[in-house]
């Protein structure tokens, strides 16, 4: 466990991992949202979260319809 205050996270591996991994999926999300998000999507469950997290908040609206249909997908993948 990573205890529950800000000291306690910044010092939790899990979320200094996280740190790390998501600014480059964003700053790609910035150029191109749709291959960071396929990139993204093919990590191992305990990262992909992380990274299409960072995609999704770095992507521009425009590219907003192509990446809700990949996360339908995506959804419909794991799930079925």
């Amino acid at each position: 466990d990573c205890g529950t205050g800000a000291a306690d996270a910044l010092a939790c591996p899990r979320i200094r991992s996280r740190r790390r991994r998501s600014p480059p999926f964003k700053a790609w999300a910035t150029l191109d949202a749709n291959a960071a998000f396929a990139v993204a999507k093919s990590f191992p469950p305990e990262l992909r979260s992380d990274a299409i997290h960072a995609v999704l908040d770095g992507a521009d609206a425009s590219v907003a319809g192509s990446l809700a249909t990949s996360i339908n997908e995506l959804r419909r993948a794991v799930f079925t």
